[in-house]
């Protein structure tokens, strides 16, 4: 068995190299190889004299691979079309892996035979922890369930979509990829291609499991900590969610007015817990205002459409 780890780094060659050491250490479990594909989405190719330094010394097999046409769903496309594993990887370039992290990801999906397994991403502050929010918990991807559980689009309250990423994911070559460019290059501009990807896959009957043990890191600078910022990104995910909703569903007017119904009911009830944690000045009111911008985005979807999404 071989897996393909891919690292897509765009513009972040010192923070690229933090996550490339952490992969190129990690065991392998017997009868399994691997390989390190490390995909520059910058124009001038500035990541590949230190990807090839890192190369020449000892770790787990590395290749540098240039796709300068800036676009994650390029770079994520050009990993697919390089890997000649069983398994593919993806890590962002600013998240770390611990030491087990890849063991744990293969055995939870040889356990349950599933086509993806999702790990979480667990924020860390260099620049200090957000007032708002110094448990960093609307920063987390994580779920409190075991390793092997299913998760699917369609999550409750407790899921609420927070193992959906392509960082830190594992996906199985053979049941995944049927297509030449699996991520959208016209998303890949706007963000939601990978959410895209998984409606898809989702649609295709394939198994989504959650692993417990293999968390990643990611460093948050401190000008994506603000309480602006947060917000702007959550009225956004919303948008990105209904776009993308309504693209895939099998009949588009009755998805918009479902979509629509379903927002309206969220926007009543969240708008409604974000007001009461303001006026008792609950600690959780900036994160219920988040909570409120996302759905609201999903109301107003028709400004990403403007835009060509």
């Amino acid at each position: 068995m071989k897996a393909c780890i891919a690292i897509t780094t765009y513009n972040r060659p010192a923070m690229l190299l933090q996550a490339l050491r952490s992969v190129r250490a990690q065991g392998l479990p017997a009868g399994v190889v691997a390989e390190v594909l490390v995909v520059d989405n910058s124009r001038d190719a500035n990541a590949r004299a230190a990807v090839l330094a890192e190369a020449a010394v000892p770790g787990l097999p590395t290749r540098y691979v240039s796709a300068p046409e800036p676009n994650v769903s390029v770079a994520r496309n050009t990993a697919v079309a390089a890997c000649d594993g069983d398994w593919l990887v993806f890590l962002d370039d600013d998240e770390v892996a611990g030491p087990g992290w890849l063991v744990a990801l293969l055995a939870t999906a040889d356990a349950t035979g599933a086509d993806v397994v999702f790990g979480g991403v667990l924020p860390v502050f260099p620049d200090g922890r957000p007032d708002w929010d110094p448990e960093g918990r609307s920063l987390a991807r994580d779920i409190a369930l075991p390793s092997g559980s299913p998760v699917g689009l369609n999550h409750d309250r407790r899921l609420s979509g927070l193992w959906i990423g392509t960082g830190n994911c594992l996906l199985r070559v053979a049941t995944c990829f049927g297509t030449e460019q699996p991520f959208d290059h016209l998303l890949g501009r706007t963000g939601g291609e990978d959410y895209d990807f998984f409606v898809r896959l989702d649609a295709a009957g394939r198994r989504f499991v959650w692993c417990g043990e293999a968390p990643v890191t990611e460093a948050v600078p401190a000008e994506r900590l603000t309480a602006a910022y947060r917000r702007d990104r959550s009225f956004k995910a919303g948008q990105l969610y209904a776009r993308i909703t309504i693209r895939n569903a099998p009949n588009r007017g009755v998805g918009m007015a479902a979509l629509a119904f379903r927002a309206g009911v969220q926007l009543a009830v969240v708008a409604g817990l974000w007001g009461a944690s303001r006026l008792r000045g609950a600690p959780d009111a900036e994160i219920r205002g988040l909570k409120v911008a996302e759905v609201a985005g999903k109301l107003l979807w028709g400004r990403l459409w403007a835009r060509g999404a």
